[in-house]
């Protein structure tokens, strides 16, 4: 259950960065972009709240896991934590995270 936590933390903090740039893009097809990659976050980050929820079977919902939590609970990577004004580093960040995520995916299915 650590590691759904884990990656729903991380698109639920990504998803709520990326969506800060909503009307601040340096142009309008980026920050449509922007907007939608961080909708399918948190999209995503509820889904994985709602799998944790049940695998965990105490009674718990996705709002739960997702806001009512002490700070110190949350695991996402910290990268995805900065607060950035610039527009570059929201990019790298994504690009790390979503790296990160297709070499566990592909890890994933070579143990399959």
């Amino acid at each position: 259950m650590l590691y759904v936590l884990r990656r729903a933390d991380d698109a639920l903090i990504l998803g709520h960065r990326l969506s800060e740039w909503c009307g601040h893009a340096p142009m309008l097809e980026e920050d449509m972009a922007l907007a939608n990659i961080g909708l399918d976050l948190l999209g995503q980050a509820r889904e994985l709240y709602s799998y944790a929820a049940k695998v965990e079977g105490k009674g718990n919902d996705e709002d739960r896991f997702a806001y009512l939590r002490d700070v110190r609970q949350y695991r996402n990577l910290l990268l995805l934590e900065q607060s950035e004004r610039r527009f570059r580093p929201h990019h790298g960040a994504a690009i790390l995270l979503f790296g990160f995520r297709r070499s566990l995916l592909a890890r994933d299915d070579e143990v399959r």
